[in-house]
């Protein structure tokens, strides 16, 4: 959740610095008027669709729909993957018996 709370933060700094760079640019006759209206503008524009994505983004994960590097939905293996783990885990337990056997057998 704190990664949520940092880029909600540094896109409000941008949109600032954004909203600043346009009324600046609008007060006081400067070079490149054109290309730093343009930048303070897409600055604000993608500072706002951080604050959108990251308000979403976190509500999902509020509600338990958070998705953790490495893992699948909700944080965990589903019950499909530990049904197929317990599988594997019960066929290797099985060759490990008949290999035991095999060479208990030639002594």
């Amino acid at each position: 959740m704190m990664l949520f709370h940092i880029a909600v933060a540094l896109s409000l700094i941008a949109l600032v610095m954004g909203t600043y760079l346009v009324v600046r640019v609008a007060k006081e006759e400067v070079c490149c008027k054109g290309f730093a209206k343009i930048v303070g503008i897409a600055t604000i524009v993608l500072s706002i669709l951080v604050i959108i994505c990251s308000a979403y983004h976190s509500v999902g994960c509020w509600k338990g729909k958070c998705m953790r590097p490495g893992m699948g939905a909700g944080g965990g293996m589903g019950m499909g993957m530990m049904h197929h783990m317990k599988g594997m885990d019960q066929d290797m337990k099985k060759a490990t018996e008949d290999k035991e056997t095999e060479e208990g057998d030639e002594d």
